[in-house]
């Protein structure tokens, strides 16, 4: 009855990681001065072989405004696109096409009849703080499919054990479930992001690695601290694992109290946003 309670609870918190995880459409909405009514709805990622295409609604009671959208493509700035006024208050332009993994950074610079500017972002011209685009291709429904199995089903596992890990702590119980479930968890794991997330994001970004020690993506970050963290803890309990009779380079205690803190440690960097951050 516990460990039906112990996994139901498991699904749930990974229920709401997932939904903290998720990326959100953002719609920006201003009203300057009553005069002009601007709402736009930036776009963070375009998959396709067309040009990504953009469109912003400006209603405007004191003449025509004009917009342009100003964009870099990896740090390189281009020359400004000027929004095609389509009628009824709907303003639109194209970014042309990139290769898969192509970041473009881009700002809405509107100016009203009167000379007023409005930026999307509003700080974008003082601080230049800009929305990210990420050109991506597409990536195989079976991988991708496996890949999402295999990172959902290491966490509820790392949970599990846990609830092991803690049992044995308060109550004695034996390690060898905590180490086995962290055992089948770590490689569930390793399969998860080396060889099917690698191929994934070769197919969605045009690379196979970009986190820490050769790129700055987070997402590839912490999956490389989780996992260097997960190696050292069951490489102290090696004997255990290989069966062998000398002691392992821990105690069963100390290495309960190592799962409960990956674990922590685990859940925590799991709500970082998982795609397009930078550290």
């Amino acid at each position: 009855m516990h460990f039906k309670t112990l996994f139901v609870t498991a699904l749930l918190i990974f229920s709401l990681l997932l939904s903290l995880n998720c990326q959100k459409v953002e719609k920006v909405k201003q009203v300057e001065k009553l005069e002009t009514e601007i709402e736009f709805n930036p776009i963070k990622e375009y998959r396709g072989s067309d040009d990504a295409h953009f469109e912003v609604y400006i209603k405007s009671n004191i003449g025509q405004p004009r917009a342009r959208l100003n964009f870099f493509v990896d740090e390189v700035p281009q020359n400004p696109i000027e929004l095609n006024d389509e009628g009824e208050n709907l303003f639109t332009c194209n970014i042309p096409h990139q290769d898969k993994g192509t970041i473009v950074k881009y700002f809405l610079e509107i100016t009203t009849a009167t000379g007023t500017k409005i930026f999307f972002p509003k700080k974008a011209a003082e601080e230049a703080k800009f929305y990210t685009l990420v050109f991506k291709g597409e990536a195989n429904k079976f991988l991708k499919l496996i890949h999402i199995l295999l990172s959902i089903i290491p966490l509820i596992l790392f949970v599990i054990a846990t609830y092991f890990a803690f049992k044995h702590i308060k109550h004695g119980v034996s390690i060898s479930k905590t180490l086995w479930l962290t055992v089948i968890a770590f490689l569930l794991f390793f399969i998860a992001v080396f060889p099917i997330g690698m191929i994934v994001e070769y197919q969605v970004y045009g690379n196979v690695w970009n986190g820490w020690p050769f790129g700055s993506d987070i997402t590839h970050t912490k999956a490389f601290i989780l996992f260097i963290y997960w190696l050292a803890t069951l490489f102290l309990m090696k004997n255990s694992i290989f069966k062998k009779a000398e002691k392992n380079l821990v105690t069963d205690r100390v290495f309960a109290a190592l799962v409960i803190i990956g674990t922590i440690i685990t859940l925590a960097l799991f709500v970082i946003p998982h795609e397009n951050v930078r550290f």
